[in-house]
């Protein structure tokens, strides 16, 4: 009798050590999959935003950047970074992508520090190892791009500003402003991600929220620090904006962000959106975070979806939240992560990217410039052995990647059209466009010279 009971005693703990076991295994082949898969991730030519973005780094001094803002690909502050780094510092091209790299681990690290006490072991590991294997994570992490970077300072404005509505340290609020303007500075897009911040310290101000001075203080800083950066270019800002890049299709938005969280955090996200409890303030101010994208739906034209990956760091805190008090999920939290790894892989991640490209570019999970058919560097090859009196490429075609490799083209701007093209001209088109649609508008004929994966060269001929 005593032999039996004592065995039985033994099994929640032999339990516990083969579920240990199993989801140490689940880390390191996350870990394994998600290593092969940032290869492909960190070597890869330049694409359209990062090539445009690199353009803009070229400029003499960080004063010409700042004015140099006619479009939204100018991330300012980012752009400033790639500056000093590619020209001061002369570190190559290929190299720059470190950069984003570690402000993506030292995101990591900063939840962590500020969030493992409070979400707990292992609720805060389980979710932060689902979206440092996600493929938005992986992309975001290698790109010529400020969405790293923005997330990195948006979530130190958070912890200060908590730290702030706590202790009421000046240095806590100095913080606060310092990295929010920061993160405003690298793309005006940030404050959704400050909305973000604002509603997740909201409860440390108790429902009474409105009589406490911290607030306002906290509250008035973000429209201070946009109105100090942006209004000295106000203009170019509103022209910027009159461009209305975007999705002109808000539940196709919706759904494309929708897939990325899913697939980033898959069950976390359906079991813990908003911590477990009481319906108190608190669970109004979480449940108010995941509704922001709705609001941005409402705008005339929907934000592109990896505008909200800002968000990422502080929907990845809300559901560790939820996650701790989840005791379902006690004894398989690696599981989670290997399959926000999985997601990761190249099959799985180009059947999910038709249903994130409804109305756009897929932004999350394998966008064309992540295909293995994208080889600028071939076609640039090709137009120089060609030599032609004229190289235009479509903006389908990505002429920027073009401009990477040295080629001098010819495109079609956000505020002018190329009127005319020369007779033996080379054309580029892009995978999925039409050749008649080029020959109707410019009244000529396209003869196919050369398939290059996703791009197509063509010559022309004037009729």
């Amino acid at each position: 009798m005593r032999e039996k009971k004592a065995g039985g005693s033994d099994f929640p703990r032999l339990f516990a050590l083969f579920a240990a076991r199993m989801n140490l295994f689940a880390f390191l082949s996350a870990g394994m999959a998600a290593f092969c898969s940032a290869l492909q991730y960190f070597f890869r030519p330049l694409w359209f935003d990062e090539a445009l973005t690199l353009n803009f780094a070229y400029l003499p001094d960080p004063a010409a950047i700042y004015r140099a803002y006619v479009i939204p690909n100018n991330q300012i502050l980012h752009t400033v970074a790639l500056h000093y780094l590619h020209l001061r510092a002369e570190i190559p091209v290929l190299w720059l992508r470190f950069f984003p790299l570690i402000c993506a681990v030292l995101l990591l690290v900063l939840l962590v520090r500020g969030f493992g006490r409070e979400c707990g072991h292992p609720s805060l590991p389980t979710v932060l190892g689902a979206l440092a294997f996600s493929p938005p994570f992986l992309l975001y992490a290698t790109a010529l791009r400020g969405y790293m970077l923005a997330a990195l300072l948006v979530t130190s404005a958070w912890l200060c500003g908590r730290k702030f509505a706590v202790s009421g340290k000046f240095t806590a609020l100095a913080g606060w402003c310092g990295f929010a303007a920061a993160a405003l500075g690298v793309m005006p897009s940030a404050l959704a991600g400050l909305a973000g911040a604002g509603l997740m310290i909201l409860p440390l101000f108790g429902k009474y929220f409105w009589k406490k001075r911290r607030f306002y203080l906290l509250a008035a800083a973000v429209p201070a620090a946009f109105a100090l950066f942006y209004g000295p270019i106000l203009p170019q800002l509103q022209r910027a904006f009159a461009l209305k890049e975007g999705w002109h299709d808000p539940g196709a938005a919706l759904l494309a962000l929708g897939i990325a969280l899913a697939a980033t955090f898959n069950v976390l996200f359906i079991a813990a959106a908003v911590p477990a409890g009481k319906l108190r303030f608190r669970t109004f101010c979480y449940a108010a975070v995941w509704l922001l994208p709705l609001g941005g739906s409402l705008l005339p034209v929907a934000p592109f979806p990896r505008v909200w990956f800002v968000l990422f760091p502080i929907w990845a805190v809300l559901l560790a939240k939820g996650v701790r008090h989840c005791r379902s999920l006690r004894w398989w939290w690696g599981v989670p992560v290997l399959i926000a790894a999985i997601c990761g892989t190249l099959r799985v991640r180009e059947a999910l990217s038709p249903y994130c490209a409804r109305s756009g570019q897929d932004d999350f999970f394998a966008p064309y410039f992540l295909r293995q058919e994208f080889v600028p560097y071939r076609t640039a090859a090709k137009l120089r052995e060609l030599r032609p009196p004229m190289i235009y490429a479509s903006l389908s075609a990505d002429p920027w990647s073009l401009l990477a490799f040295g080629t001098e083209v010819v495109f079609d701007g956000p505020r002018s059209r190329v009127a005319a093209l020369h007779d033996g001209a080379a054309v580029v088109l892009g995978r999925d466009e039409n050749p008649a649609d080029m020959e109707k508008r410019f009244g000529g004929r396209l003869i196919p010279v050369a398939p290059m994966g996703y791009q197509t060269v063509y010559q022309w001929r004037s009729e």
